[in-house]
């Protein structure tokens, strides 16, 4: 063969192999190729040869390209799928028009039932509100984010609670389109109700032994009450004496102030109601709260309009407002701002299911607000606990919280809190609104003199140093008094005095028959009989939810002498 023919062979092959590299995208051809000479040609050949290897090369890299956007499709729809939260796609008219298996063992459906159906069918008719109420509050923000808690529905289950993460995103023709994160937490809020029914036990185990102790403890109390202010009577106030019985009686009604808080903690307080106006109220209380926040915090009230009387003890609104004032002293620092605000509102049955506590129905709300240093919101379910401190356990507030979550709860009322580090914290005060009304006039009550004159006094006390205190008062005050340490000797005297008994005064808690059983014998023979009953245990055992509640009087143990004589002048007054 001629080197004629082997050039020709080699040019051959060249247009051969560079048409086939021609068709992977070379921009030479066949005719290019056969003007070129032997060193072109050689040339040629090897950038081909490095072209190929080139295209060879980015071939595998696609090849291994595809193989990880597979995996990673792969990997994506594991994750979709298997995600601990249910996800949905909705359309503008809340049709899902995607979920992932997640949403649909949580509503044990199928994907394919779940699919095309309006995300409503799966949530409690009483709920749907609410999640309409978000899907619009998102679509106002556009494609913000919102969350609400609701019920969905479980086929075969029963319903169960689910936090919605809603983003609704419109679209230039005003069409809204959305999606959905659903997560269960029905174990949070069983856990939430448990937490709730936990602290209902201890507030009513506190509320036995504040009862228990309240009992005993004011009976001293009002042993030591009434013995030094009969000793201060007696002696000159220049007398040596006079001021270490002034001590002595100062002390022992602070002891008194401590014992009342126990009890309003306990939700044991005694409670005076009256209809009040909370706007009236409030402006009464403002000079004390002035003095007690000083006067580099601003405090600013802010009255609503048209308010409805509410049904309150005057003294435990003070007490509200004087504890929620001394929390934001301390709070802000002696600096900032102390807000009051007052309106009427409604809470519905949406509300008390996310808030529990709460009944439906109207309300006054007083909000109370601080600018402070705010609390972490990890922290707000134990705030209400007696002696919980976000600070060092030295500088306990004490009883100050639970003390007005006492007063609030024993009235049938909500308070609620929200507090955020920096932020500092507002309180929402619920008063159960009633009938603007007045409250009835008092009777009046006769002249000192006239009604000690002549009148007659059933007194029945088992503690004896009690008994003979509030037994000198009388005879002091000018009463006949008929005195029995048992409700079986008061029998016995009444069946045996032949004159008139115009009051039984009578402790409630006594061994074998109570007070109330007692009146209930006496005053069965003797109808014109007036009562009043006195005991320093637990008010709603006792107070106006006694059996003589209408017709009764009642006075708190420890009481001093001036008050127990005003109740005596009282319950003879009455019509």
């Amino acid at each position: 063969m001629t080197d004629r023919d082997i050039e020709a062979r080699s040019k051959s092959e060249l247009c051969r192999r560079a048409e086939k590299i021609a068709c992977q995208g070379s921009y030479l051809n066949s005719a290019d190729l056969a003007a070129l000479s032997p060193e072109e040609s050689r040339q040629v050949l090897h950038d081909l040869q490095v072209h190929q290897i080139e295209l060879e090369l980015q071939n595998e890299d696609l090849l291994r390209t595809q193989e990880a956007l597979a995996a990673a499709r792969q990997r994506y729809c594991d994750l979709y799928d298997l995600a601990p939260v249910g996800y949905c796609s909705v359309n503008h008219r809340t049709e899902i028009r995607e979920a992932n298996l997640t949403a649909a063992e949580l509503l044990n459906v199928t994907r394919a039932e779940l699919v095309g159906q309006p995300m409503t069918r799966f949530i409690l008719a009483e709920d749907q509100d609410i999640y309409y109420h978000h899907r619009q509050r998102c679509a106002a923000g556009g494609a913000v984010r919102q969350e609400c808690e609701l019920r969905l529905l479980r086929r075969g289950q029963p319903p169960f609670w689910a936090r919605l993460n809603q983003t609704v995103c419109p679209r230039g023709d005003g069409v809204l389109n959305g999606s959905l994160v659903i997560s269960d937490i029905s174990e949070q809020k069983v856990s939430a109700a448990e937490r709730e029914q936990l602290q209902a036990q201890r507030r009513e185990s506190l509320g036995r032994l504040a009862g228990g102790v309240a009992h005993n403890y004011n009976n001293l109390l009002g042993i030591i009450l009434g013995y030094s202010e009969l000793g201060l009577e007696l002696v000159d106030k220049d007398h040596p004496v006079h001021s270490s019985l002034q001590a002595i009686h100062n002390a022992a009604e602070r002891s008194a102030e401590l014992t009342r808080q126990l009890l309003a903690c306990a939700r044991r307080q005694v409670a005076v109601p009256q209809v009040l106006d909370l706007n009236q109220s409030l402006a009464e209380i403002l000079p004390k709260l002035r003095q007690l926040i000083g006067e580099q915090i601003e405090l600013v009230m802010s009255p609503g309009r048209d308010l409805a009387g509410v049904y309150f003890d005057p003294f435990q609104l003070d007490q509200i407002m004087a504890n929620l004032a001394v929390i934001a002293w301390d709070e802000t620092g002696a600096s900032g701002t102390f807000s009051i605000t007052t309106a009427c509102t409604v809470l519905d049955e949406n509300f008390c299911r996310t808030h529990p506590g709460a009944t439906p129905g109207g309300y006054v709300r007083l909000t109370v607000g601080d600018s402070g240093r705010g609390i972490d919101p990890l922290l707000l379910p134990q705030l209400f606990e007696p002696f919980f401190t976000t600070k060092a356990e030295c500088i306990s507030r004490g009883l100050g919280l639970s003390v007005v979550y006492g007063i609030i709860k024993q009235n049938g009322g909500y308070i609620d809190v929200a507090s955020a580090i920096g932020q500092g914290t507002v309180f929402d005060i619920y008063f159960p609104k009633c009938a603007a009304e007045e409250p009835p006039p008092l009777a009046e009550t006769a002249d000192p003199s006239v009604l000690s004159r002549e009148k007659t006094i059933l007194l029945v006390e088992d503690e004896p140093l009690l008994m003979n205190m509030v037994l000198l008062m009388l005879n002091k005050a000018g009463y006949r008094v008929l005195a029995a340490n048992s409700p079986e000797k008061a029998l016995r005297l009444a069946d045996e005095y032949e004159g008139e008994i115009d009051l039984l005064m009578t402790d409630v808690m006594m061994p074998g028959m109570n007070g109330h059983e007692l009146a209930q014998k006496l005053i069965s023979h003797l109808p014109k009989l007036k009562l009043l009953f006195m005991s320093g245990y637990p008010a709603d055992l006792l107070g106006r939810q006694a059996i003589f509640a209408d017709q009764a009087c009642y006075i708190q143990k420890p009481f001093t002498l001036q008050e127990c004589a005003g109740k005596i002048k009282e319950a003879i007054g009455q019509v």
